[in-house]
């Protein structure tokens, strides 16, 4: 896992993510690993597992991020069952749908906060401030941190080759290989992840990859 980098007071979160979407762990692995403050404890798509992992004190996460909807049960059942243990951990849903959708039935469960899936930056954001927060706060108060959630508006269609290039460097390829797959060359390569990112209006590649998930274009 992620190699711990304490923060500026000293500590490191330590944190678990549970999700049946490979390609969201995958992303969620790549982003927390150069995060300072955050150590990425473990990852797993099995509901069961992850609760007895977070039962176990050695294997116990400060947070886990979960997938409202799951195989077998819901992120709700999850966050429950922790919450019926009676053990601290603060438990932050992720959704591609609707965050107020969510918003009582997570609070009754006892989930911290809720968020937009796909929205990897302000995901961490969450992350990294959810120790500092009210344990009454509302899960609401999520919308307050991530500013403006929303819906993302359909973008530019994109052409197969700018398609091509956000998915293989979603899989964790290196730019050489990529040059190698498609042959081409590292101007064309790069002209066609810019063309990409301005149809996506996206900021870098992280966002385009996952405004490409949200969206499903890697379907």
């Amino acid at each position: 896992m992620s190699e711990e980098k304490p923060n500026h007071s000293g500590h490191v979160l330590r944190v678990g993510v549970l999700d049946n979407d490979a390609l969201v762990l995958l992303m969620i692995r790549r982003l927390f690993a150069q995060q300072q403050g955050v150590k990425l404890i473990w990852l797993t798509k099995d509901p069961v597992g992850a609760i007895q992992l977070c039962l176990d004190p050695r294997s116990r996460p400060d947070v886990i991020l979960v997938d409202m909807a799951l195989d077998g049960m819901t992120g709700l059942d999850v966050c429950r069952q922790l919450s019926g243990f009676r053990i601290k951990i603060r438990c932050i849903g992720m959704t591609s749908y609707s965050v107020d959708a969510y918003a009582r039935a997570a609070k009754e469960a006892g989930m911290a906060y809720v968020v937009q899936k796909e929205d990897f930056p302000h995901l961490i954001r969450i992350v990294l401030e959810s120790p500092h927060m009210r344990e009454e706060s509302d899960v609401k108060a999520a919308n307050a941190i991530n500013g403006t959630l929303g819906t993302v508006s359909r973008p530019q269609t994109l052409s197969g080759r700018e398609r091509e290039v956000l998915k293989l460097y979603s899989q964790g390829r290196e730019t050489k290989e990529i040059m190698e797959e498609m042959n081409v060359s590292k101007s064309t390569l790069w002209s066609y992840e810019q063309r990409a990112l301005e149809k996506l209006r996206a900021k870098n590649r992280a966002e385009g990859i996952a405004i490409c998930v949200r969206l499903h274009l890697f379907d």
